[in-house]
């Protein structure tokens, strides 16, 4: 009995010093969407610029090794006809992803190669230019309520310290990594959103995929695993509006990472409908 126990706590114990997975992303894949204001259909505004700024918190690689954080400023134009909303706009993108260190104590012949990545570990600035955009087709209800059935599009050029450590450490050295500057991703998405006296109350939920061969579903071998996950994001999120305010708050989750999003949206300037048209 004794012996058992002593091989059951050596399994375990060697188990949980296997080597950790090295997955290294772009830091887009998981922050991408973010949430946009667009008019209901009961409102008397027609077309809209509006402002916005997002402050993003979240981690990545395998079990979140590694913390993100990102600070975003957006302007987009926003608009409302007849059953339909769209908006399309840019951002700027800047961040910090530290690339944490791994225990190489136990590191053995398969990757990850911890001191590789070690060599090169810290704080990695980076930034990046994007485009979004989006529309939906509109189910209005006699109360006023909406809901709201569309498609979602974001693209993202990176630069930064970030993708100079993709671009230098080598395939042998990590489980899977991209390197690719470019990052687009569609979505599809429903939203509900309910009229009060000086806005509305939504909520929201969006799927969608990064776009290319790179971001097709993969099988990775690991040294403790065999694993295929999608490179799919799924992101729910809740919005309130007052007056030309909007408060957001959204979770995003995809392949290896998971975020925290917050978000003010400040109403610009508007164009007004025709009386006849609400």
């Amino acid at each position: 009995m004794k012996t058992a126990l002593t091989s059951v706590i050596f399994l375990v114990l060697f188990a949980s010093c296997g080597t950790r997975p090295a997955y290294y992303f772009s830091p887009f894949s998981g922050t991408a969407p973010t949430y946009h204001t667009t008019p209901l259909q009961s409102d008397s505004i027609q077309d809209a610029t509006y402002g916005n700024i997002l402050l993003d918190a979240g981690g990545a690689n395998s079990h979140f090794h590694d913390e993100i954080v990102i600070f975003r400023p957006s302007v987009y134009r926003s608009h409302a006809r007849e059953n339909c909303q769209f908006y399309y706009g840019t951002n700027l993108t800047l961040g910090n992803y530290s690339v944490n260190k791994y225990d190489t104590n136990f590191t053995t012949g398969s990757s990850p190669n911890g001191k590789i990545i070690n060599q090169h570990a810290g704080s990695k600035f980076f930034g990046g230019l994007g485009l979004n955009l989006g529309v939906n087709y509109t189910i209005p209800f006699r109360t006023r309520h909406e809901m709201r059935f569309g498609t979602e599009s974001s693209f993202h050029y990176e630069f930064g310290d970030y993708l100079n450590f993709r671009r230098i450490v080598p395939d042998s050295a990590v489980t899977r990594i991209h390197r690719q500057r470019h990052f687009l991703t569609l979505g599809v998405f429903t939203e509900f959103a309910f009229k009060h006296r000086n806005g509305s109350v939504g909520f929201k939920i969006a799927l969608g995929t990064p776009v290319g061969k790179n971001y097709i579903n993969t099988k990775t071998t690991t040294v403790n695993s065999n694993e295929l996950f999608p490179f799919i994001y799924i992101s729910p999120a809740f919005q309130y509006t007052n007056d030309r305010w909007t408060g957001s708050i959204q979770l995003i989750g995809s392949a290896k990472a998971f975020h925290f999003q917050t978000g003010i949206n400040y109403r610009l300037k508007s164009t007004a409908k025709d009386r006849n048209d609400y």
